[in-house]
């Protein structure tokens, strides 16, 4: 079963194989609406991109279409919570500046692995 680890809350929580990472989030209320989106909201059906989620670890699927639409422009690891299938572990995060820091991290050991 996989594992979810919401980094932000320091919590990991598993879920069968194909489940919705919105569903997962929203039942072990973790935060993936920020400000009045708590209440206005697409309900997941991604039309509104408000539940933009980082997927900074473990193994994802491609964007699908409508995460294609609705995250242009929007680098990986961002991601639609609504539209992921979680399949394997993975963290996530909805905090920009960790992103920022795990994207610097990961870019420094490729730096070391490469250069050693």
């Amino acid at each position: 079963m996989p594992v979810i680890h919401f980094i932000d809350m320091n919590r990991k929580v598993t879920c069968v194989p194909g489940a919705n990472l919105r569903e997962v989030a929203l039942r072990e209320r973790y935060p993936v609406y920020q400000g009045i989106h708590q209440l206005l909201n697409c309900h997941g059906n991604g039309l509104c991109g408000t539940c933009k989620v980082a997927v900074i670890e473990g193994r994802t699927m491609p964007r699908n279409a409508t995460e294609r639409k609705r995250l242009k422009g929007v680098p990986e690891p961002w991601r639609l919570a609504c539209q992921f299938e979680v399949l394997d572990n993975v963290t996530v995060t909805t905090d920009a500046k960790r992103v920022a820091e795990h994207a610097k991290a990961t870019a420094e050991a490729a730096r070391k692995a490469k250069a050693g």
